[in-house]
């Protein structure tokens, strides 16, 4: 299976970027997801999919053979279509999410009162992030006060309702966003949908502080910072807070 190049003209979405999955994606549900990363394109929205049936036909073949592929009769949708396949097939994973997402907020928020105790974060009346330094900059009537390391977390768009992780992010720099990984390995392996995927649907700024928080606890940071855009607003983790010289 390879990547769509070109966009599809979907019946229920519109012109849409395309995607593939398994015949069986398109009716099934809690079918099993699984995707294949292609190594040419590694931080793609949607991977190629399909089902546990073709996951064990694929496994008894060992490669993507003539067998696997006629078993899989491979379609191709758009992304929203593809996103909605997802989470029907994917399977529960409530309990771990949960827990993880709860530990992260709760150790966030301990981090952060315990910065804006000796920083006053939310008192200063500017802010500038700069991806190639990797920092945030905190100013006070145009006197520079606080350098922040930062990694950006993720985007949360009120435009389209949906969270985007930044390593899946073109325009986000590598250097700001490669410990988001860690968050992603950390959801393949313990199966947790909103942790492995690149973008999915997120309504509320709780949906995005608690991918903020899971992403603190995974990768450790001192505290937190959120800043508006022109469709929502992008989170960051701070890993380290100094006074300006």
């Amino acid at each position: 299976m390879t990547e769509a190049e070109h966009e599809l003209a979907c019946g229920h979405q519109g012109k849409r970027p395309s995607a593939f999955v398994c015949k069986h994606l398109l009716s099934a549900s809690g079918a099993g997801f699984h995707w294949g990363i292609d190594q040419q394109a590694p931080d793609a929205l949607c991977p190629d999919a399909w089902c546990d049936a073709c996951e064990t036909m694929l496994r008894a073949e060992g490669a993507w053979t003539d067998r696997a592929v006629a078993a899989a009769d491979i379609k191709m949708v758009c992304d929203l279509c593809y996103e909605k396949f997802r989470e029907r097939n994917w399977g529960d994973d409530s309990k771990e999410l949960k827990r993880v997402t709860k530990a992260g907020v709760t150790f966030l928020d301990k981090r952060q009162k315990k910065l804006e105790q000796q920083y006053k974060l939310t008192g200063y009346d500017r802010w500038d992030w700069n991806q190639e330094a990797g920092q945030l900059l905190f100013s006070q009537a145009g006197q520079r006060r606080l350098f922040a390391d930062m990694v950006l977390v993720g985007s949360l768009s009120t435009r389209t309702n949906a969270w985007l992780w930044s390593w899946a992010n073109p325009s986000t720099e590598e250097s700001v966003k490669s410990k988001t990984r860690e968050v992603r390995r950390y959801g393949e392996k313990h199966h947790i949908l909103k942790l492995a995927c690149a973008r999915w649907r997120a309504t509320t700024e709780q949906d995005a502080w608690e991918m903020t928080g899971a992403a603190a606890l995974l990768i450790g940071a001192v505290g937190s910072y959120r800043t508006p855009s022109d469709n929502g607003f992008t989170f960051m983790l701070l890993t380290s807070v100094n006074w300006a010289q």
